[in-house]
């Protein structure tokens, strides 16, 4: 055991003091994915992976360290309706003054572009990805049936971390010109490294507490442009600093009987936030009063996790028949309605509150244990009737896995497989000039400010938004992963 810390220690130390952009959701969404009875890891076996998800399980846990790999493959549709005719925006916009119900002219509100002028095809982006996670965990006990450590990351191979930002309105015109699923994309490509400690109080009662690290980012970047006429040519010393924070979870297991346990975990809300600045300098532009820049400031949100509260029941029993077997379920509640989108927005109309449920089962026959495991997930989003284009499904998800326990080198190893299927249920979504916050009209009747004529083209109806009229959505996570455990 000694030799094992002087080689997972470091390797805990490493992780936990690097910068890289961290976040919880590819662990809401994967569970702990190389091993079996991924899906119900807040309720089941326990396990490194109960770092993160039920730190008081740890005490249930083989001590051991444990590595492996999962790949997954996403398979996304979002398929847009066809546009109507005399939607698009025309040129003349360059030359429109807006209409006013007095008579008087005054500039656009809103700045849309051409439609035949956008640098992408509308529904351009394409949603389906492929990744490949590693994950590495450990429990260490401190003293035996009594106090436990345990260390678990799920580290993205490619690309290491992601942050892409979108817009969920006609603002995403100006940049992919298509709709975004909302709790996916860039929030399976992100780290997460949890720490945790499992203490037993009473024989029939084990309490844990854990972190999980999250970084924070803010920028600045002066900017000096020596020619407004040619803005190719710039000067800029951009800063980059990163800082970690921690955001506490933590469970209770109490066993009111030899074959029963039942738990409650908590996890703290999550998210993690880059902010800066641009300080922009113009060579010869006569700035206002007190000033010698101007000054660009933006902020955005990712890996937004709600609160969320479980409640776990697992039977197990020790002898007779049913030994070996273990039936377990949990329900999840998330506090979705506080949610923050990629800008730092709280969509218009807030997100709902949801109840996940999921099932599972292990069943060991000598040196081989089988699990099955089954999950629900709702989705927050509301109806998307409106301006804004908020992306989501409800998922079923099944996984399988397999345990092999053999003796290398006088270790004991576990060798596991496992497989994940999500199911993206079909949604479909139809705009409607009815709701709270409806499509509007990008371009309104305005007259030309060269020759103060109406411009015919303004009449009517137009925008860019990319999810007018409507679309639906859809697809499939399909992953496949390994994993090998060596025990102290």
């Amino acid at each position: 055991m000694t030799t094992m810390k002087r080689l997972v220690v470091p390797l805990v130390a490493a992780l936990l003091f690097s910068p890289p952009a961290l976040g919880s959701p590819p662990l809401e969404l994967l569970g702990a994915p190389s091993q079996p009875g991924s899906l119900t890891a807040r309720s089941g076996p326990g396990s490194p992976a109960s770092a993160y998800f039920h730190p008081a399980a740890l005490l249930d846990s083989p001590a051991g360290f444990s590595a492996g790999t999962f790949g997954l493959y996403q398979r996304l549709t979002i398929d847009l309706q066809d546009r109507p005719d005399g939607v698009d925006v025309s040129s003349s916009i360059y030359d429109a003054r807006q209409l006013n119900d007095d008579g008087s002219t005054s500039r656009l509100d809103h700045r849309p572009l051409p439609t035949e002028d956008l640098r992408h095809e509308r529904g351009a982006a394409n949603p389906s990805a492929q990744s490949l996670f590693f994950a590495l965990g450990t429990v260490l006990p401190i003293i035996e049936d009594r106090l436990a450590l345990g260390f678990f990351a799920l580290l993205p191979g490619r690309p290491f971390q992601a942050q892409r930002p979108h817009y969920v309105d006609e603002r995403e015109q100006y940049f992919s010109n298509s709709l975004h699923f909302e709790l996916l994309g860039d929030r399976t490509e992100l780290s997460a490294i949890s720490l945790a400690v499992a203490i037993r109080t009473l024989d029939a009662v084990d309490i844990g507490l854990g972190l999980t690290m999250t970084s924070d980012g803010e920028t600045t970047s002066p900017i000096f442009v020596p020619d407004a006429a040619d803005q190719t040519r710039t000067f800029q010393n951009t800063e980059v600093e990163v800082s970690n924070r921690f955001v506490p979870q933590g469970s209770l297991a109490v066993r009111p009987h030899s074959s029963w346990t039942l738990s409650t975990t908590v996890h703290a809300p999550y998210q993690a936030r880059v902010t800066g600045v641009s300080e922009l300098q113009l060579w010869g532009y006569p700035y206002e009063e007190g000033q010698d820049a101007l000054t660009q400031e933006f902020s955005f949100v990712y890996a937004y996790q709600p609160l969320r509260l479980a409640l776990g029941a697992r039977f197990a029993p020790e002898e007779g028949s049913l030994s070996g077997l273990s039936l377990h379920g949990e329900v999840l509640y998330q506090r979705w309605s506080n949610y923050l989108d990629r800008r730092g927005d709280a969509p218009s109309d807030p997100f709902r509150d949801t109840l996940t449920a999921a099932v599972g089962s292990t069943f060991s026959w000598g040196d081989q244990t089988f699990a099955l495991d089954a999950r629900f997930t709702p989705t927050p989003v509301p109806e998307q009737r409106g301006r804004t284009n908020y992306v989501d499904n409800h998922r079923v998800a099944l996984a399988a896995g397999f345990s092999h326990r053999r003796v290398v080198a006088q270790r004991e190893l576990d060798l596991s497989l496992s497989l994940q299927s999500h199911r993206l249920l079909e949604r479909e979504t139809q705009k409607s000039q009815n709701a709270p916050d409806p499509v509007f009209d990008e371009f309104p009747t305005s007259v030309d400010v060269r020759t103060g004529e109406e411009i015919p083209e303004s009449a009517g109806f137009q925008t860019n938004n990319p999810g007018y009229p409507g679309y639906t959505s859809s697809g499939w996570l399909v992953g496949f992963g390994g994993q090998v455990t060596v025990h102290f």
